[in-house]
């Protein structure tokens, strides 16, 4: 019975002898042999049978068919006035509009306005500009409908305006002012995935409407922020991608609205957005979390931030880096380090505490920071620019050094720590992370940044006296995978660890952070084929014996002054 499915025109006779339940599965398998066959179909074919077959397509409409069924009837209409001709297409897009012009908002109706909506969105988003004017008494219909819909109909109504803007694009620009008020509202719906498919059709919209990347960034970037309350992963991988091409084209609106003469009035209103601004606003959500404020306003971080809303912000900053591209990121390597760097240190207030779940919500900021980095800067640029990437955070390590240089070793002078220090500690620990990422990735073309004068490891050998514990286990982490990358490194940094522990023992900062590394040089050494002189182990564990007799003997003394 099933062969007999495999024509052009539906076999109504075969239908007719189908019991109830296999004539949805008659009608499902004819839809799929016309999706494979049409688009290689000859156009004398499809004219040939094209009347009979658009009654046949649309009939199935009002037989109220399921989601998979609805998708494949509407591709199958699209593609028939796309194959064949177009006389019969706004009789067809007429039908589908009545259906929708029906008050009947039953849940047995439900299926067939959704099966029109879906046809409507199909012939709106291939034929485009065939459609001629129809769009706009099909978008009255559905904006009446959408103020009533269920969370259903609203995201199916959604997804046929965002077909409706990919299909015509500048064509349907009559309805692009109402459009962004509907989407507007629907951006922070209570069901995900209305807000979702809101949020797709504004991405979609942004090209087309130049009014969007030129005056209501701000506003946008607001409307994000609260997008991505209580959201989950396709919200937050929506609202990214809504970022990325909102700012990217903000920075670099499309020619046609910049420039020639039949713009010119338009191309002066126009405002290029800075990057200044466009990397503000994704700041300014990353550290407040969603907690008020202004975007033009500075700010640091503040405790209580939504998750949600930093791991979105974090997407976007990805999505958006990717947008531009690997030669727009190498240009402005410099302002996008400094840029990243400056947001995690303004988290050093917040790491200025004893409250855990304040700390842990650094933590949380940090590897934000760290995924960016990894997503951008680890995958889409070159080798070169990778060292490139190196020494510039060598040369700001070295800057963040400068704010614990004053740093008392006396274990005589305590010295308190201050916000100051935990922020250059966020830093430091971001730039060592990165770094080791970087140099296990490049392998031995880092060796000159590690050996010659002008190189990085000053900077991240002088990490090791931060007096963060934090930064000190980064830089110990960090010097290991110096060493599997330039493994002539691995001897000398030990004689270095070991000379530095003999020097300075009488500080505790400086025992642990050489402790650190040394340990850190010593595990890593399996991973190094050149190995290490067995002397070498054998001194580093001979001074922890020397240590551990003396600490005996102090305490043997302390006991017995007090007995």
């Amino acid at each position: 019975m099933m062969e007999q499915s495999n024509s052009l025109l539906l076999n109504e006779e075969a239908l007719k002898l189908c019991t109830d339940s296999r004539k949805p599965v008659f009608v499902y398998e004819w839809l799929r042999y016309l999706d494979r066959i049409l688009p290689a179909a000859q156009k004398a074919d499809i004219k040939s049978v094209q009347k009979k077959l658009i009654e046949q397509l649309t009939s199935r409409i009002l037989a109220a068919p399921g989601p998979p069924t609805r998708e494949l009837l509407a591709k199958c209409i699209a593609q028939v006035y796309s194959v064949g001709d177009t006389y019969s297409l706004f009789e067809t897009i007429n039908t589908c509009n009545d259906i929708l012009k029906g008050r009947d908002d039953s849940p047995t109706h439900l299926p067939v306005k959704l099966a029109a909506l879906r046809c409507l969105g199909a012939m709106y988003e291939t034929l485009g500009r065939l459609v001629g004017r129809s769009y706009e008494e099909s978008f009255h219909h559905m904006a009446r409908w959408l103020k009533n819909a269920e969370s259903q109909g609203r995201t199916e109504l959604l997804y046929t305006f965002a077909k409706l803007v990919k299909g015509l694009g500048v064509g349907a620009s009559s309805i692009h002012k109402d459009l962004y008020k509907i989407l507007k509202t629907h951006m922070s719906d209570r069901v995900v995935m209305v807000r979702t498919a809101a949020i797709n059709c504004l991405t979609l919209l942004i090209p087309v409407y130049p009014f969007l990347y030129t005056n209501e960034v701000e506003s946008i970037g607001t409307l994000c922020f609260k997008a991505l309350e209580s959201s989950n992963y396709e919200v937050r991988h929506a609202v990214a991608q809504l970022f990325g091409a909102l700012l990217c084209t903000a920075m670099n609106p499309p020619r046609r609205y910049m420039s020639g003469n039949r713009n010119q009035q338009n191309a002066s209103s126009l405002k290029v957005v800075t990057i200044e601004d466009c990397f503000g606003i994704l700041s300014h959500g990353f550290l407040r979390g969603g907690i008020g404020g202004f975007l033009k306003t500075g700010t640091v971080a503040v405790a209580g931030g939504q998750k949600e809303i930093r791991i979105g912000v974090a997407l976007a900053y990805v999505a958006l880096l990717r947008e531009l591209g690997p030669l727009w990121l190498e240009k402005n390597l410099i302002f996008i380090i400094k840029h990243l760097m400056d947001v995690i240190a303004k988290c050093g207030p917040l790491a200025y505490t004893n409250n855990p779940i304040q700390a842990a919500e650094v933590v949380y900021m940090r590897r934000c920071i760290g995924y960016i980095l990894r997503s951008t800067v680890g995958t889409i640029l070159s080798e070169q620019a990778q060292i490139a990437v190196c020494k510039q955070l060598g040369t700001i390590l070295a800057d963040c050094i400068n704010s614990f240089a004053d740093y008392n070793l006396d274990p005589g002078n305590e010295k308190m720590l201050g916000p100051e220090t935990y922020a250059s500690a966020q830093t430091a620990i971001i730039i060592l992370l990165e770094i080791s990422c970087l140099v296990r990735q490049i392998g031995t073309a880092v060796t000159p940044l590690f050996t010659e004068a002008s190189g990085i490891m000053e900077p991240v050998f002088a990490c090791l006296l931060h007096p963060v514990q934090a930064a000190r286990i980064a830089a110990s982490w960090c010097l290991r995978c110096v060493t599997i990358s330039v493994p002539s490194q691995l001897t000398p940094l030990i004689d270095r660890c070991v000379n530095r522990l003999e020097h300075m023992k009488s500080c505790g900062d400086a025992i642990s952070g050489y402790s650190f590394a040394l340990s850190a040089l010593l595990v890593g050494s399996i991973q190094c084929k050149l190995g290490i002189p067995h002397a070498k182990s054998r001194l580093c564990f001979s001074i922890q014996k020397v240590k551990n007799l003396k600490r005996l003997k102090s305490t043997k003394k302390k006991s017995n002054k007090y007995n």
